[in-house]
Order: structure tokens, then C-alpha cells, then sequence
């Protein structure tokens, strides 16, 4: 998984399009987004859309379907949204989240060995012999 900026995109207008979302980073990567992620934004047109947009992304494997919608043994790969965020603050706040809990847990293990009167080295071994 990485972070992007996506600077440019439109939504799917052909036939058998499913309404989705594909966005394009300055670099030109292209980005696969559920229609429902953004429609969670609120942006359900691309007279909505202002870039740029912020967003987790990884590679996932699909099967190929047949004309009757059943998989032909075949898969794709495509690069796709996994979350996406209006603001870089909440993507930001976003993908720390589990960073920003371990360094509280973290701290209030040090702050109970401490009230136990425990030697720092004793402390500090507790600490990183800790499994999250």
C-alpha cells in the first residue's frame, strides 16, 4: 500500500460502465475508485470533482468474466483506491492512526513500569520486548 495524489480523472460514461471513478496521479499513474468512495465524498459527476484528492492505494487481482459474468480461470491486475480523502489532514490522520496508538501504548507501558519503581534498563526492556 502507498499514498497519492490524484490530480485528474472522470467518471466511467460507456455502456457497461458501473459508474466508477478513475483518477490519474501528476505522474500519470492510473487509479481505479469505487463509485462508492466517491460518492462518500459527495462527488457523484465530474462537475463535482476538484482536485486534488488523497488516497491509499494497492494492487489487487480480479478474475476475468465470461460474457455470463463467470470467471474464465484468467485474472487482472489494476491499482485501486482503498480509501480516499478530500483533505491531506485526513488522510494524514488516516494512515497514522495505528502509528499514533502503538506510541500511546507505548507510553503508558513506560508510565506503569515507571510507577513501579522500575530501573530505566528494566523499563526499557519491557517496553521493546512488548508485542503489539
Amino acid at each position: 500500500m502507498k499514498t497519492v495524489t490524484i490530480v485528474s480523472g472522470n467518471f466511467a460514461t460507456s455502456e457497461n460502465n458501473q459508474g466508477n471513478f478513475t483518477g490519474y496521479t501528476s505522474v500519470g499513474e492510473r487509479i481505479f475508485v469505487n463509485k462508492q468512495l466517491m460518492t462518500n465524498l459527495g462527488i457523484t459527476e465530474n462537475a463535482h470533482f476538484k482536485a486534488p484528492l488523497f488516497a491509499v492505494i494497492a494492487e489487487r487481482q480480479f478474475d476475468v468474466l465470461d460474457e455470463n459474468k463467470q470467471p474464465t480461470g484468467k485474472t487482472f491486475t489494476r491499482t485501486q483506491a482503498l480509501s480516499i480523502f478530500s483533505k491531506v489532514e485526513e488522510i494524514s490522520e488516516a494512515v497514522n492512526a495505528d502509528f499514533k496508538m502503538q506510541v500511546t501504548i507505548t507510553k503508558d507501558r513506560k508510565a506503569i513500569a515507571e510507577s513501579a519503581e522500575l530501573d530505566d534498563e528494566t523499563v526499557n526492556k519491557l517496553i521493546s520486548a512488548s508485542i503489539f
